[in-house]
């Protein structure tokens, strides 16, 4: 399968790269920066928001599959206008393409963000929450996501041959990260989505495991590591934050994790391989 990976030069990425490519699949790269180690494919150097350059990308490529990763990532630090608008723009245009040019399988990086908890600070009505549990966000970034689940949602009517998986892919990490642990003892860091997060290579194989999937239409699904990023217990953690707090149900361990996994895993057969808690450098 010829995949093209939109973002693929950001951490994310180069693991999707590697993990299409260890499987057999031929990934390609379109980023606006090459990758610091061109280690997992090709590089096509565009500048997504540039919609004439991303058509006239597809159009070479061809691909039969599409990640969609690229997106200004941070939640903060950026004017919100501009990070809103980009990350819609470049969504729309990615599945637009991918329609017209009879792509048949795509994945769309929304985050967890998306359920507007953890932009409000609030804990879920539900726990564990699912994808089910959402609630009005007042997050620029997170609107992104939300709005780009109904651009796949909408796009995937006017393609019905196009299936599209958004997922909800929560903090995203991985041991050979300096920063990537640096909440865990310090609580209550990380408490604004529950101490959630995400290896970087199970979440690349639940993009690649849609692709080789034969589902049909558009799919939301949350994504998240099977325990906390959090030395305290898990229930203790919300209670010392939260106070009021829904039942956690005796099935998550003292350490798990209180995002609700379970459609991506009766779906794919997904099912985390990597925790933090064993994890060692490569």
């Amino acid at each position: 399968m010829k995949v093209l990976v939109t973002g693929g030069s950001g951490k994310l990425g180069q693991f999707v790269l590697r993990d299409l490519r260890d499987k057999g699949h031929e990934a390609l790269n379109v980023d606006r920066t090459y990758p610091a180690e061109n280690r997992y494919g090709w590089t096509f150097k565009t500048d997504l928001t540039d919609a004439s350059q991303l058509f006239d990308v597809f159009m070479k490529i061809r691909p039969d599959a599409v990640v969609h990763l690229a997106a200004n990532p941070s939640p903060h630090g950026f004017p919100r206008h501009q990070q809103f608008t980009e990350n819609v723009g470049i969504t729309h245009a990615v599945l637009q393409a991918s329609g017209d040019l009879g792509v048949k399988r795509v994945v769309f990086a929304s985050s967890e963000m998306a359920n507007g908890w953890s932009t409000r600070y609030q804990c879920p009505t539900t726990l564990p929450f699912s994808e089910t549990d959402v609630i009005t966000t007042p997050n620029a970034y997170a609107l992104s996501k939300v709005v780009g689940e109904s651009i796949a949602e909408s796009m995937q009517v006017a393609y019905p041959e196009m299936a599209i998986a958004s997922l909800r892919i929560n903090l995203v990490t991985h041991p050979e990260w300096p920063w990537a642990y640096r909440g865990v003892d310090h609580f209550p860091g990380g408490h604004a989505n529950l101490w959630a997060y995400q290896d970087a290579r199970d979440a690349a194989s639940a993009c690649r495991l849609w692709l080789e999937s034969d589902l049909p239409g558009h799919r939301v699904y949350m994504v998240a590591a099977e325990d906390s990023l959090i030395n305290l217990p898990i229930r203790e953690a919300v209670a010392r934050h939260f106070g009021e707090h829904p039942p956690i149900p005796d099935s998550v361990s003292e350490f798990g994790s209180l995002v609700d996994c379970s459609r991506i895993k009766a779906d794919l057969g997904w099912t985390p391989q990597y925790s933090w808690r064993d994890a060692t450098p490569e």
